[in-house]
């Protein structure tokens, strides 16, 4: 939410971000920076309570995942974020959640030095990285969704469009934590490495790539019911029926599950074996 912040604080606050020399502008320029300052910390501070939870006898594994959920929770305010009418408080709020984010990404890094071989760590940060980045387009392309939208009302409650971005921002750590958890439940070190790569791997990585390509070059339904997708710069664009769209969308997201099945059940026989 960092890359939206500034139109946040404009939108809420009613900060001029443009005219550099108003008071307001001032007042941006100190509400972003004592956010980015007050994330600083969390950058320390999560690599610091992991190492305090070592020393008293914790295991690794345990130590960087109970730290990753205090992080999750320093985050969950931020849910409250639009209903603060006070800046400075609003400015405190995503300035721990931003710390929360960095103390979190600090344990999640050393993950893989944990778990992978030293031969395997950049490989495997890399590919974590590259997940990362496209899930940065798909919350992009989200968040520009949301903000497209009127405010709405739910259960009488007035909600303005930036209501359900911090929500899903809050709740995000505590995926993130459950993913790593089931996927590695004791962090165990892997020692051992297929010699190739499995077909259902491959199958369900080009799947999951081909739904994430679709998805951001599509654009916003037309009143005649069409999603249009640009096709590159020789193919112009082309015209997909909601139908179309959303059934290749969930197609794309079947074979990835699939895929991830498969994986998993063949792994599971091969160990048995």
């Amino acid at each position: 939410y960092l890359f939206w912040l500034p139109g946040y604080l404009g939108k809420q606050y009613h900060l001029d971000l443009a005219n550099w020399g108003s008071l307001t502008s001032f007042t941006a320029v100190l509400a972003i920076g004592a956010i980015y300052l007050i994330s600083d910390v969390g950058s320390i501070a999560g690599g610091w309570l992991s190492g305090r939870f070592m020393k008293s006898g914790m295991s690794a594994s345990k130590a960087r995942k109970l730290t990753m959920l205090v992080c999750a929770f320093c985050v969950l305010p931020i849910v409250f974020a639009t209903s603060v009418t006070n800046l400075w408080v609003s400015v405190v709020i995503i300035g721990v959640a931003a710390a929360a984010h960095q103390g979190f990404s600090a344990n999640l890094f050393t993950v893989p030095s944990d778990t992978y071989p030293r031969f395997a760590v950049g490989a495997v940060i890399g590919i974590g990285g590259t997940v990362g980045a496209i899930g940065g387009a798909l919350s992009s392309k989200m968040t520009g969704f949301f903000l497209s939208l009127p405010d709405f009302t739910i259960f009488g409650i007035t909600m303005q469009n930036y209501t359900p971005i911090f929500v899903l921002a809050g709740g995000a750590y505590f995926l993130a934590l459950l993913s790593v958890h089931l996927l590695s439940p004791r962090l165990a070190r892997v020692e051992t490495f297929r010699e190739t790569t499995p077909w259902a791997v491959i199958v369900s990585t080009a799947a999951g790539v081909a739904g994430v390509v679709l998805f951001l070059a599509s654009g916003k339904a037309t009143a005649a019911g069409c999603f249009p997708v640009w096709t590159g710069p020789f193919g112009g664009g082309a015209c997909m029926t909601p139908g179309t769209f959303w059934g290749a969308l969930i197609a794309f997201a079947a074979v990835v599950a699939l895929g991830i099945v498969a994986n998993t059940l063949a792994r599971g026989k091969a160990a048995q074996a």
